[in-house]
């Protein structure tokens, strides 16, 4: 059990009532004798008080009283009460414990007991509790950072270790459709975000020839959750990682092992350290090293599409989410900013050729505008991230005190755009659900069965636009023409929902 810190605040002139109720006080001393390390309260009055004042009061009975006196304008005392019992294996933290971790059910209902007996002595003030959590998260990409911001603001200690050297640049750009921005919007970070990102307002579908075959104003679908936005991955990452605690992600720090101890887990890093957690997240992507050592060796799937992402000039011939459909191959481009366009492109191979540019120039040569003439103008020197996608099935990510959250658990092709929401998602229910208290392997299977439904929908919808797109086009065709409008809002909806009943 972590250690549990009570601070009480009362105001001068009002203690307690006298010494009363002793045989509640007995029970009260051997219960938390029983349950817990280390218990302290913190006093604080702007008068002098006798030690008997306070230990008179049935709430403080069975305490040793140190005074710390404090200068100031006004004389002041900090009266720091210690249990006089001495609890084997535990230890006391402090007499301040400012963060906001979340007690277990018995801890819960003991403090409140202690909040109900304080508010009954006649002390006015106010009495608050902690239990002191610690969290380790593995990776530190998109859902790594979420789950630490997520964590921070509900008050509970994590620690990040990423084994890359510094911040990844992987990925070019990335589409956050409304859900994802309510998610941002939870973790108070929505504001940054749209202060740097593109408003994507539409999502056009055209043929490669450059026909319309659906035109959709997304609005309508996101009003109860917040705009489509669009934005350079790094500056989504760089405002996850501002709005942490310095020091709280350590790159070229990799977990390389987990074992239990009693009720936590001892991890080894790389670098031969061993530290305990009540909690590991598994969050390092698509071929998460947690996921195969503690979930076995369930690799993910290829899809067998070859993707490229890359950031070229905004010539101004798109304004929102704009796709050309092919024989096999789609080019996608998305505005990020008013100076660059994001580009996306696949095509059913594995071949990626000597030269990506090349590569893409050839495959895409035969597209129209508005998308065609960008891959034209290529210059052989753009940077461009290549891979072939893959697919971690949504199945089951919590095992002893280990969650895998975003790729790590439900990695999917990115046909939904869902892949950095599905992540964000992911950390500010896991975040919520600790917050809320109770025994760790309750509150990760609270997670799965919160998470497992909605992830489900996205990979078996990314797989059905997956097959859509590449199977015969006068199909697909005809079939986005009439029914386009229909698909995105049923496609959608279903996210639209609250994250937690």
């Amino acid at each position: 059990m972590s250690p549990l810190s009570i601070t009480a605040t009362a105001e001068p002139g009002h203690w307690g009532r006298g010494d009363n109720d002793t045989c509640s006080c007995r029970r009260r001393r051997r219960t938390l004798k029983d349950t817990y390390s280390g218990l302290l309260a913190a006093v604080t009055t702007h008068e002098q008080k006798p030690p008997s004042s306070l230990t008179a009061t049935p709430m403080f009975e069975g305490f040793a009283v140190i005074d710390e006196p404090r200068g100031g304008r006004r004389t002041s005392t900090a009266t720091r009460l210690e249990p006089i019992f001495e609890p084997p294996e535990r230890h006391i933290r402090g007499a301040r414990h400012s963060s906001r971790s979340p007690p277990r059910e018995a801890d819960a209902k003991l403090c409140h007991t202690l909040a109900r007996e304080l508010k009954n002595s006649g002390v006015r003030g106010s009495l608050t509790w902690e239990l002191s959590m610690r969290v380790l998260i593995a990776g530190a990409g998109i859902a790594g950072l979420s789950a630490a911001r997520a964590l921070e603001t509900k008050g509970i200690e994590c620690e990040v270790v990423e084994r890359r050297e510094q911040p990844s640049t992987e990925g070019a750009g990335i589409f956050l459709l409304g859900n994802a921005a309510r998610a941002l919007g939870d973790l108070g970070l929505l504001a940054d975000v749209r202060s740097v990102a593109y408003p994507i307002a539409t999502q056009r579908i055209l043929s490669s020839s450059g026909s319309v075959l659906n035109d959709v104003r997304t609005a309508e679908v996101w009003k109860d959750c917040g705009p489509c936005l669009a934005l350079s991955r790094q500056s989504l990452a760089a405002i996850l990682q501002s709005s942490l605690k310095p020091g709280t992600v350590s790159y070229g720090l990799e977990a390389v092992s987990t074992a239990s101890r009693g009720e936590k887990r001892m991890v080894r890093f790389s670098d031969g350290r061993e530290r305990e957690y009540d909690l590991v997240v598994g969050a390092a992507g698509v071929n998460s090293p947690l996921r195969n050592a503690v979930f076995g060796p369930s690799a993910a799937r290829q899809i067998d599409i070859s993707c490229w992402r890359l950031v070229v000039p905004n010539n101004g011939e798109i304004d929102g989410w704009t796709a050309m459909l092919g024989n096999g191959r789609t080019l996608l481009g998305i505005p990020i900013s008013e100076a660059e366009t994001y580009i996306y492109a696949d095509c059913r191979t594995s071949e990626f050729g000597d030269g990506p540019v090349d590569v893409m120039k050839r495959l895409f040569s035969g597209f129209a505008g508005p998308l065609g003439p960008m891959m034209a103008a290529l210059d052989p020197a753009t940077a461009v991230h290549r891979a072939i996608l893959q697919e971690v099935p949504a199945k089951r990510w919590i095992a002893d005190r280990h969650v895998l959250i975003g790729d790590a658990a439900h990695a999917c092709s990115p046909s939904m755009a869902e892949g950095a929401g599905m992540a964000i998602e992911d950390a500010v229910v896991l975040a919520e659900l600790v917050a809320k208290g109770g025994p760790i392997d309750r509150i990760l299977e609270g997670f799965h069965q919160a998470r497992i439904g909605r992830v489900a929908w996205v990979q078996k919808k990314s797989r059905a636009r997956d097959k859509l797109r590449s199977g015969s086009s006068t199909i697909r065709n005809a079939v986005l023409r009439l029914f386009g409008d229909g698909l995105y809002r049923r496609t959608y909806e279903p996210l639209t929902r609250p994250l937690l009943p």
